[in-house]
């Protein structure tokens, strides 16, 4: 069974529901797979934006970002797409959130993290603790308590215990 389609440049797939649902970024469309069936391209409007990361929260959420845009959000599996406003234009690289979509946390490859407990609605720069790196990458725990951080020089990688309040850097990190 082949599950990726030749000739596409993925940036990243994500498990939506465990060995149900996959979701495939080539960085100009989405793609679903769902029920070990066929790749479905959900472009929805945005057949030609530079899509950088999705995450899956609960139900048929997900969350986007797309390069120097905003942050999106779709509630129907990613067929349609709606701007978080308040997250603003950013050079947003990575996306992640909590298992019901609470917590939402995003980094920008210009230096920044941004993070909101209300499922998007308001958004908060992370400035605490944190050196100045260009972050690509974010995970975070099902509770949205553990959250861990990397940089693209590999050089830093950081973690939060605390929802995001506070961070340290990850002893012996490469």
């Amino acid at each position: 069974m082949t599950f990726f389609r030749p000739g596409k440049k993925y940036k990243k797939v994500q498990f939506l529901i465990v060995f149900v649902v996959l979701l495939a970024i080539t960085g100009i469309s989405t793609y679903v797979y769902a029920d070990y069936y066929a790749w479905t391209d959900r472009p929805g409007s945005f057949n030609t934006t530079d899509w950088k990361d999705v995450v899956y929260a609960s139900g048929n959420r997900l969350y986007a970002v797309r390069s120097n845009d905003y942050i999106y959000t779709s509630t129907d599996s990613g067929n349609t797409w709606t701007p978080l406003n308040s997250s603003g234009q950013k050079l947003w690289t990575s996306i992640t959130t909590s298992s019901e979509g609470t917590y939402v946390v995003a980094t920008t490859i210009d230096l920044y993290v941004w993070r909101s407990s209300d499922s998007g609605a308001s958004w908060t720069q992370i400035t605490s603790g944190l050196p100045q790196a260009e972050w690509i990458d974010i995970t975070m725990s099902d509770s949205g308590q553990y959250l861990a951080l990397v940089a693209s020089s590999g050089h830093y990688v950081y973690v939060s215990t605390d929802y995001g309040n506070n961070w340290s850097a990850l002893a012996n990190s490469p």
